[in-house]
């Protein structure tokens, strides 16, 4: 019954001290560009991340970034939205999202296979600019940010600005 007991407590005490332990042994910082640069890929967004990066990996997998601006929609680069009946309509706003602390889930399934997936994003203590607006109904497209499923924002601050006009 003993060595039963140890045979099960050893590998679950083992798997719990490299959970504590990889993150200060793995330099992800050294990363920061290629990390930004897959995530940019995967989200369709430029991100620029100009603090250090480090990973979490309990109570749940994440990458915490610091001092981030991500540009969404860039307004050299747009293209119009497509409707249903095959006409364009109007560009979409760019937006600019900037935050000095941003936590991204990711799935520690993927992490082990060498990929990247985020599945949750939290934003603290940033600015999220919606620039070139014809009205405040289009904010909700803007505001659309990418395939993960789940952003929380804290202390943010939202900033709208209308086409060649200062902010509304």
């Amino acid at each position: 019954m003993r060595m039963r007991l140890l045979t099960v407590l050893v590998p679950i005490t083992l798997v719990i001290a490299a959970a504590f332990l990889v993150p200060f042994t793995v330099d992800i910082d050294a990363r920061r560009d290629q990390i930004t640069a897959q995530i940019s890929r995967d989200m369709n967004i430029d991100i620029t991340a100009h603090g250090p990066v480090t990973l979490r990996l309990l109570p749940s997998p994440a990458l915490q970034f610091e001092n981030i601006i991500s540009v969404i929609n860039r307004p050299d680069g747009e293209q119009p939205d497509r409707e249903q009946d095959g006409q364009s309509a109007a560009p979409r706003p760019s937006m600019v999202v900037s935050a000095k602390q941003v936590d991204a889930g990711v799935s520690l399934v993927a992490l082990l296979d060498g990929s990247l997936k985020v599945h949750n994003l939290a934003l603290r203590q940033g600015e999220i600019r919606i620039i070139g607006l014809d009205n405040a109904r289009t904010a909700t497209n803007a505001l659309r940010l990418s395939p993960v499923p789940e952003i929380t924002f804290v202390d943010m601050q939202l900033i709208i600005q209308r086409k060649r006009a200062a902010p509304m």
